[in-house]
């Protein structure tokens, strides 16, 4: 029979075992990402606040990509993209590939001319067909102009970002990666 001290460290040690195999568990602490831009000028920082992660995108060409894959614990049910641009002419995220119906692309614009009208479309399925979507769908980006401290929402914008949310599709599915490219006006 075992003494009442080596009992005691046996589960001593089972308890720190087993706290050090749920802490380096896929899915447990605070998340983590891979950011990969496609231009070597890019610079993209995140931080997480509470239940959700804000990336702050900046692009000294305003033409860019870059691939974000989470790394360590479980996909915020927030995030926000602010990109640090001057227009946002062309905005399309990626993500969710499918051997039998390819990525889920969800494209954006936001006029930079009159009331900065938002377009958006999703192409998706078999037949890859671009579809208009409207702010009830599940694919839907919700957007905004957020200028510098005093400044007005118009563009070309000085200071400040457009926010955008990606698809609640995203937000709310299993996925675990991204690509988003932007154009801020169209050359």
């Amino acid at each position: 029979m075992a003494s009442p001290r080596s009992l005691l460290l046996t589960l001593a040690f089972a308890s720190i075992l087993a706290c050090l195999t749920a802490c380096t568990q896929p899915g447990s602490g605070p998340p983590a990402f891979e950011v990969v831009p496609h231009k070597p000028e890019t610079a993209i920082a995140y931080r997480v606040e509470g239940d959700a992660v804000i990336f702050d995108i900046f692009s000294h060409s305003g033409i860019g990509g870059a691939d974000v894959s989470l790394t360590e614990g479980t996909m915020p049910s927030q995030m926000l993209l602010r990109f640090h641009l001057k227009g946002l002419e062309s905005l399309q995220f990626a993500y969710g590939e499918t051997a039998v119906s390819g990525e889920i692309v969800v494209s954006l614009a936001v006029s930079s001319s009159g009331e900065h009208d938002v377009r958006e479309t999703v192409t998706l399925g078999e037949d890859r067909t671009e579809t208009p979507l409207t702010p009830d769908s599940p694919y839907w980006m919700a957007v905004s102009i957020t200028p510098a401290e005093g400044a007005t929402a118009s563009i070309p914008l000085a200071n400040g970002y457009f926010e955008v949310t990606p698809p609640a599709d995203f937000l709310h599915g299993d996925y675990q990666d991204f690509t988003v490219e932007w154009i801020d006006f169209y050359r």
